[in-house]
């Protein structure tokens, strides 16, 4: 190796060595110990001449017109500019994070069908459960029980029975709205016993109100009921047969 490229090689800085290797159309990214061995390498295989020619100082800027040897493979290879280096590893990046959104965008739209599923399977379990009824609906649909009326306890239960049947109410739902329904005489019964479940409820009410009614009580009752004036004869009719 000559003088001229020692001395070269020993003080130029991370620059002259990237302009060297420009010129040589040698790749000129890594490290200075990495440019300068890179740079060593492509100097052997160049002949006299051809390092007069790149480090002559007066021909320092000047392009090299010829081939030079590619140091990979040690054939011949044409100049190529790599000014467009930087760009395509823009590009790179650019496309890396093109798919790096698309990626996102495609786990997000998964996430949201995901939660969509969930809100249409529980809106389907909404809209084929059950109803929910309040208080008031039952004061509307059911008649309270007082027991100071000839009104049939075993009527009332019967009647109370079809309705929880219909709206499926367990025996603890049913326990809870029979009470609530007692009025007069009945409810007053209630605050002066213990019951505490549906059957000792249904149990104790009947048995306290069951009223046996003779053919005499019921004809005289039929015979003086007379229609209201407020009623419709249905009305009149329907509270007959109750």
């Amino acid at each position: 190796m000559s003088e001229l490229v020692k001395n070269f090689l020993e003080n130029a800085t991370v620059q002259d060595l990237k302009d060297k290797l420009n010129m040589l159309n040698i790749s000129t990214t890594g490290t200075k110990p990495t440019l300068k061995l890179r740079l060593e390498e492509t100097i052997r295989n160049l002949s006299v001449d051809e390092v007069n020619h790149y480090f002559s100082e007066n021909l320092d800027n000047v392009q090299p017109e010829c081939p030079v040897i590619d140091n990979n493979n040690g054939v011949e290879a044409e100049i190529q500019d790599n000014a467009d280096e930087p760009i395509l590893n823009n590009q790179l990046d650019d496309e890396i994070e093109r798919l790096r959104q698309s990626i996102a965008k495609k786990q997000e739209i998964a996430r949201l069908k995901q939660q969509l599923a969930l809100l249409s399977e529980t809106e389907e379990i909404r809209s084929t459960s059950s109803p929910i009824f309040h208080f008031k609906d039952i004061e509307e649909s059911m008649p309270s029980f007082s027991g100071d009326d000839n009104f049939s306890v075993h009527k009332w239960f019967q009647m109370f029975e079809e309705m929880a049947e219909t709206l499926s109410w367990d025996l603890r739902t049913s326990f809870i709205y029979a009470k609530r329904l007692m009025t007069g005489t009945a409810k007053m019964f209630l605050r002066s016993v213990s019951l505490k479940s549906w059957i000792e409820f249904k149990s104790a009410v009947i048995k306290e109100f069951n009223v046996k009614v003779s053919a005499a009580d019921i004809h005289n009752q039929l015979k003086n009921r007379k229609k209201k004036r407020d009623e419709t004869w249905l009305q009149y009719v329907f509270s007959m047969q109750l």
